[in-house]
């Protein structure tokens, strides 16, 4: 069995769900060792030319920046003002010459997934990131907004609120209109992610990965947050923690949303 379904009680609050939000980065595809290193001198890089930071010192701030404000384009503005970070800048100077193709291949059976899905519910991709990384990203896999999700809600469309701050999940329903947060249900491979939907009355599904080996930088960062969580006792037990390994898996969650025959044989 793919996941560790939890309480009976945390199951059932699934059949409620009329809303899907998906995590994009490392929960629709996996950013892989060569695109998250990119990214991430980019960004390092950005932090170095544009502000001034010294560059031995560049990682561990965007480190400490991602955990502390839930992306680094959050804590940069935090740290040096919102005048001195413009996101826009941002965006495009840490996206410029990634060549998407070469590090994202087509899923076709995750678009087999989403194309089967029952049209009575929303499916939307809930990311921060950049709307254009989005769409590229989900042009790669072979997923197209609208048709295959029904909308992607980013960043700038939160009006840079990020996961895991609980604006950016009331935010995130006003968008997808949907009044009730129990029937929205968040699919993240980020724990502390899951934690804030929780503690916000919505549903949540944790991709975890299913092995340490293999990690890309970012996931590597996120796994030592996870277990801190999961040590500290500050999440719901595994009891009642929902998880899956893979995305394609979800029918198994979801099957009223995603009829289990749309996986692949």
């Amino acid at each position: 069995m793919d996941g560790d379904w939890g309480e009976d009680g945390a199951m059932e609050a699934l059949r409620k769900v009329r809303t899907v939000f998906l995590d994009l980065d490392d929960t629709l595809y996996s950013q892989g060792a060569g695109f998250s290193d990119e990214l991430r001198g980019n960004i390092e890089r950005f932090m170095v030319e544009r502000l001034g930071v010294r560059e031995l010192e560049a990682c561990e701030l965007r480190r400490a920046f991602f955990r502390a404000h839930g992306s680094t384009l959050s804590g940069l503005r935090h740290h040096f003002g919102g005048d001195a970070v413009d996101p826009e800048e941002f965006w495009r100077y840490i996206y410029n010459g990634i060549e998407y193709a070469a590090y994202i291949s087509p899923d076709p059976e995750l678009v087999r997934m989403l194309r089967a899905r029952d049209p009575e519910y929303r499916v939307c991709v809930f990311t921060n990131a950049h709307r254009d990384h989005a769409v590229r990203a989900l042009g790669a896999i072979g997923v197209s907004c609208p048709g295959d999700v029904d909308q992607i809600i980013d960043v700038s469309a939160m009006s840079l609120r990020c996961k895991p701050s609980p604006s950016a999940f009331a935010r995130a329903l006003e968008l997808a209109q949907e009044p009730d947060a129990s029937c929205a249900v968040l699919v993240d491979d980020q724990l502390r992610n899951v934690k804030a939907a929780l503690a916000c009355g919505w549903q949540a599904i944790w991709l975890r990965a299913p092995t340490e080996t293999h990690l890309n930088s970012v996931q590597r960062e996120a796994a030592s947050d996870d277990a801190a969580l999961l040590t500290s006792g500050s999440v719901p037990p595994n009891a009642s923690l929902l998880q899956l390994h893979d995305i394609r898996a979800l029918p198994s969650l979801l099957p009223a949303v995603f009829p289990p025959s749309s996986r692949a044989p």
